[in-house]
Formats: structure tokens, C-alpha cells, sequence
């Protein structure tokens, strides 16, 4: 189970450094920190999640996709340092 986690961190931060290489990501992202954030958002949505409630699987998707993308594209605002 161990190496399979490892495996979908590894693909998911490869996908992260192809993006920052191809311009497509910002750069300063490291993708190993980047995936652990993603998978680790992902892996605890369920504890949150309702069949049910106000949103639809549909709204709530694209909703991750736009949070996830804007804080790793290009044209996202950059945090004051």
C-alpha cells in the first residue's frame, strides 16, 4: 500500500515538473510539496463530503479544480513575501 502511495505522489509531483517546465505552472513551486498538498486535500475530502448537501459532486469538482489551478498557474496572483 506504501508503494503504491508513493507511486501516485511520485506521477502526480512528475505531472507538476512537466507543467513548471512547460510554462504552464509557476515556477518557485517545488512539486513534491505541491503533490503532498493536493493528495493530502484529496485523501481527507470524504470526512467532509456529503451526497446531499448544498453542492453537487459536479459543482464541488470544479470547484477543486479551480482552487488546485489557481494555486499553481502562471497567472495566479503571488502571496506577499
Amino acid at each position: 500500500m506504501i508503494h503504491r502511495r508513493d507511486e501516485v505522489h511520485r506521477l502526480l509531483a512528475d505531472i507538476i515538473r512537466e507543467g513548471i517546465d512547460a510554462k504552464e505552472f509557476r515556477d518557485g513551486i517545488d512539486p513534491d510539496i505541491a503533490a503532498m498538498l493536493v493528495l493530502g486535500a484529496l485523501n481527507w475530502f470524504y470526512q467532509g463530503y456529503r451526497p446531499k448537501g448544498r453542492l453537487s459532486i459536479k459543482e464541488i469538482t470544479d470547484m477543486t479544480i479551480e482552487i488546485v489551478c489557481h494555486g499553481v498557474c502562471r497567472e495566479a496572483p503571488r502571496v506577499a513575501q
